[in-house]
């Protein structure tokens, strides 16, 4: 039995949800963690075959909607003045209260927020079960994750890069005001935006 543990530690290697985190050509809805253990809901009936939108629709110029491009600066989604966020398919992926700095699923469930984190520019995000999933460092307007590793810095044009220096995407208009809310998209609503490998 002893030989059995001869070359284990105690260290387990943490290993995100691939799924989660994967990047993919439209935004799929995220779920609260707490709702995996859930029964799962049954299949939907097939719908017709829809083509991705290759331009925001009208509501996406409204003023205070935010555009979001890709890794390929093709239209990816946008997120409405009142904080819906919408895909390239048009469909909703997650709601965002600015007011609050909290993000939720299209179930309406909580999905998270941002909190004040050690100093005046930090803010951390957690996830719906008060997992710190990453800050935001706003003075640098930078995204971290858990672990302190860069996952995304924006600069004035909204244009987003990843650790490696990766273009991940835009944000247009984009101000450092929207930071909170623009964290809040990624890190909860959009976490595959800022996977720098795709899949």
């Amino acid at each position: 039995m002893a030989s059995e543990y001869k070359h284990r530690t105690t260290w387990v290697a943490r290993v995100a949800d691939p799924k989660r985190q994967m990047f993919l050509p439209t935004a799929p809805p995220q779920m609260p963690r707490k709702s995996k253990a859930a029964a799962p809901a049954p299949a939907p009936a097939p719908a017709k075959k829809r083509e991705r939108l290759t331009e925001g629709p009208p509501e996406s110029r409204a003023p205070g909607a935010v555009n979001i491009r890709d890794r390929e600066n093709d239209y990816r989604g946008y997120i409405a003045p009142d904080g819906t966020c919408y895909n390239n398919m048009g469909d909703i992926i997650g709601y965002i209260n600015v007011d609050t700095n909290e993000a939720g699923a299209i179930t309406e469930e909580y999905l998270g927020c941002l909190k004040r984190g050690s100093w005046e520019d930090e803010m951390t995000c957690e996830d719906d079960m008060e997992t710190v999933v990453g800050t935001l460092d706003r003075g640098k307007a930078t995204l971290k994750n858990a672990d302190g590793s860069t996952m995304c810095q924006m600069n004035g044009a909204g244009e987003c890069k990843g650790n490696a220096g990766t273009y991940l995407g835009q944000f247009e208009p984009f101000d450092y005001h929207d930071l909170p809310c623009l964290a809040l998209y990624m890190f909860l609503i959009d976490p595959g935006m800022m996977n720098e490998v795709e899949g």
